[in-house]
C-alpha cells in the first residue's frame, strides 16, 4: 500500500518503484534507532521529514513484549493518530506519503512523510529562558490554556501520546501577537539555567510577522509514533501523558498559578470542584512526574506541589479552605 500526494507523485512516480525511490533517499539524520530512522529530505526544493520503519525482527518484538511493552511496528500507528486528531480539529504534521509493504510483522517495511513544519517553534525552545526572563502575564494565560485545551482534546478523542512532552508541542509564531513575538525572541547565545549552560540555539521567531489581535494561540502535536487509540483513554495513559507534560514544564519557571489554570481549563471545572472530586488523581500524576524528575535530573525540583483536602461548597460539614489558591498544587515524595 502506498498513498503519495500529487507533489510527491510528481517528482517520485508511484507505486513500488515509488516506495523504492523514497527509501533510498538520503538527508540530515535527525534520529537512528534499532529499526527506525527520521531525517530531513529535500525533494523538488521543498524540504520533508522521512520516518522510515525497516522491520524490528522477532528478537526484538519478543523482547518488547516480555518487558510488557506494545512495540510499534509501522508507521501506519502515527498515520492514524494523525488522521484521528485531524478529524477532531487538532493540528499536527501535513501527511505528503505513507506506504508499507510486507505483512510478516518482523521484516515489514513503512514510511511516512511529513511535510516540514514552517513559522512554529517547540514550547522547550520558548520556555527554557522562562526561569531568567517571565514573559507577559497575558501570553503566560494564554499558552497554558492553550496547551490545557489541546491536551483535552486529544484525550477526549481517545489518543494518548505516550512521550507527552514540551519539545513536541509546537507554536505556531503567526498566532503570537507582535509584542509578545517581540520578547521571546532572543539571541543565538547559550542560557544558564540552575547553573548548566545549555546548548547553542538559533533566535526565535527572525521574519515571522506576529497578529495583532487576541487571538487563540495554534498548537500542533508532534512524534506520534508511540500514540494509541480508543474509543477512551485508560487511566494508567492519561496519568502518563499528564505527568510528562509536568516533568517536561518543571525546570522552566513553572508556577502554581500555572498549574491551577491547567487543571481548570483542562478539566473544564471550577478548580476546588476538581480538586474535591479527582485529588487522588492529580497526586498520583504529581508523584509519577516527581519521580521521573528525580530520576533524570538526580534532585528536587524548585517548585512543590501539594494537593489540598478540599470539599464541595455545598456540603454542610465543608471544613476551612485557605482561600488563597495560589498556595495550593499538589503532592511530595508521600504522594500516592
Amino acid at each position: 500500500m502506498i498513498e503519495l500526494a500529487p507533489e510527491i507523485a510528481t517528482h517520485l512516480g508511484d507505486g513500488l518503484a515509488a516506495f523504492d525511490r523514497i527509501f533510498a533517499l538520503t538527508g540530515k539524520v535527525y534520529r537512528h534507532v534499532e529499526g527506525r530512522q527520521t531525517l530531513q529530505v529535500v525533494i523538488g526544493n521543498q524540504t520533508y521529514f522521512l520516518k522510515r520503519h525497516h522491520g524490528y525482527g522477532w528478537k526484538r518484538i519478543f523482547r518488547s513484549l516480555m518487558a510488557g511493552r506494545w512495540p510499534v511496528l509501522s508507521a501506519r500507528n502515527e498515520f492514524n493518530a494523525i488522521r484521528r486528531l485531524d478529524e477532531v480539529g487538532i493540528p499536527s504534521v501535513e501527511v505528503v506519503g505513507f506506504g508499507e509493504l510486507g505483512r510478516n510483522p518482523a521484516t515489514r517495511q513503512s514510511f511516512l512523510l511529513m511535510r516540514e513544519l514552517s513559522e512554529c517553534r517547540d514550547l522547550e525552545k520558548i520556555c527554557r529562558e522562562w526561569p531568567e526572563q517571565s514573559p507577559s502575564p497575558k501570553f503566560r494565560q494564554q499558552l497554558t490554556e492553550a496547551v490545557a485545551t489541546t491536551t483535552k482534546l486529544m484525550h477526549d478523542a481517545g489518543v494518548n501520546h505516550r512521550d507527552y512532552y514540551l519539545c513536541h508541542l509546537w507554536l505556531s509564531l503567526p498566532t503570537v501577537r507582535q509584542d509578545d513575538l517581540d520578547l521571546i525572541r532572543r539571541p543565538q547565545v547559550k542560557p544558564i539555567i540552575n547553573g548548566v549552560p545549555q546548548k547553542e540555539h538559533e533566535p526565535i521567531g527572525v521574519g515571522i510577522e506576529g497578529c495583532h489581535s487576541s487571538a487563540p494561540l495554534r498548537l500542533q502535536i508532534i512524534d506520534l509514533h508511540r500514540a494509541m487509540l480508543r474509543r477512551r483513554v485508560p487511566l494508567f495513559w492519561l496519568i502518563k501523558d499528564l505527568a510528562g507534560l509536568l516533568f517536561s514544564a518543571w525546570d522552566f519557571g513553572l508556577t502554581k498559578t500555572d498549574c491551577i489554570r491547567f487543571v481548570r481549563t483542562y478539566r473544564g471545572r471550577p478548580i476546588r470542584e476538581v480538586l474535591a472530586d479527582e485529588r487522588w488523581l492529580w497526586r498520583c500524576v504529581i508523584w509519577r512526574a516527581l519521580q521521573l524528575f528525580r530520576k533524570t535530573y538526580q534532585r528536587e525540583p524548585d517548585l512543590i506541589l501539594q494537593i489540598p483536602k478540599i470539599r464541595r461548597r455545598s456540603d454542610p460539614q465543608q471544613t476551612t479552605v485557605r482561600s488563597d489558591l495560589h498556595d495550593v498544587s499538589t503532592p511530595t515524595r508521600r504522594a500516592a
